[in-house]
């Protein structure tokens, strides 16, 4: 059908700031889709089934009310650029579980949101290049921590921690250099 030849042929999804509360179910049929904006709703879950989007790169979800990295995105296997930023996540250990599963991973951005620390296994997230925690709560103790295992990150080349209200930087940071 001439449905069916469109849902192939879309690459990109748009429904951003489209006042949305619960994950679209019509998206899982266009199983060539490589990017996802669905920013600014009022998101808390993903559906299960977004894992029929084999082929999702890119998944924008900044401005909605996730307190958890949805556990839905391990079954994302081709994503390489995650964008959580303002939404309710925090420090909680389980809040980012998922993400340290995601080892395709190249583009993290959780900006604006309200973490003091970053429980997660970068050695695991060999391909991760750009992680952004621009506007959240990171004091010199915790960023000592986070300098500490972001030294197992092999390919990280861009760090953004900028207003996070820390006066000095720990001398951790020097790991991120070898």
């Amino acid at each position: 059908s001439a449905a069916a030849a469109m849902r192939k042929d879309v690459k990109h999804i748009e429904f951003s700031h489209s006042e949305l509360t619960h994950w679209p179910a019509e998206i899982h049929g266009f199983e060539n889709v490589t990017s996802i904006d669905a920013s600014g709703n009022s998101l808390k879950a993903l559906s299960k089934e977004i894992g029929s989007l084999g082929k999702l790169e890119i998944l924008r979800l900044g401005g909605n009310k996730f307190k958890k990295a949805p556990p839905e995105l391990t079954e994302l296997k081709n994503l390489k650029e995650l964008n959580l930023n303002s939404n309710k996540l925090n420090s909680d250990p389980s809040s980012l579980a998922t993400i340290g599963e995601l080892h395709g991973l190249h583009t993290l951005s959780l900006d604006d949101n309200a973490l003091g620390e970053l429980p997660l296994d970068f050695s695991r997230l060999k391909q991760l290049s750009s992680l952004s925690l621009e506007r959240n709560k990171f004091k010199k103790k915790k960023l000592a921590a986070l300098f500490e295992a972001l030294a197992a990150a092999p390919a990280l080349e861009k760090l953004n921690l900028a207003q996070n209200g820390c006066k000095e930087m720990p001398p951790e940071i020097l790991k991120l250099s070898s």
